[in-house]
């Protein structure tokens, strides 16, 4: 027979603040995106929130009246706002060098030659690719990235 083990970890009131706040960041980083929240992490996070009522965080969690629930104050998402752009902006960044490192190598040796080939020539013909999107990027942003419509050559 399987007993659930329950783990007990004490905390003060800036160490649950903290939990309470990677708890947010982390449900928001699986559930923001999507039109269909998983429910499990909503749940996690309710449990989270709730027990913050024993530190009286009212300006940062509280007990909304009209769905019983316990919910992030305005405060609380605009101090974790920063950490989360700081996010985006690194991942769009990054999503951005490697995928356009990765067209790149595709148009170089042809994807069936890049699917056989070992991790490490690979990275030796992606670095290079890599190392130059982040200069460029670095210094101009967004400027000089260009797309390519193929319907007004199409016209010609």
């Amino acid at each position: 027979m399987n007993k659930e083990v329950k783990v007990t970890i004490e905390l003060n009131k800036e160490e649950y603040l903290k939990l309470a706040q990677l708890v947010y960041m982390g449900e928001w980083m699986v559930n923001s995106h999507r039109v269909d929240p998983i429910g499990l992490y909503e749940k996690l996070i309710d449990k989270i929130n709730e027990k913050s009522a024993r530190f009286e965080m009212g300006n940062l969690i509280y007990k909304e009246k009209l769905s019983d629930r316990y919910v992030v104050t305005d405060e609380f998402e605009s101090y974790l706002d920063e950490y989360i752009e700081d996010y985006d902006h690194e991942v769009f960044w990054d999503e951005l060098i490697y995928r356009m490192s990765d067209r790149d190598m595709v148009a170089m040796v042809g994807a069936q030659r890049l699917d056989v080939m070992s991790a490490s020539e690979r990275m030796a013909l992606q670095l290079p690719l890599i190392e130059k999107y982040q200069k460029d990027f670095d210094e101009w942003g967004v400027d000089h990235l260009v797309l390519k419509d193929d319907s007004l050559e199409k016209k010609r």
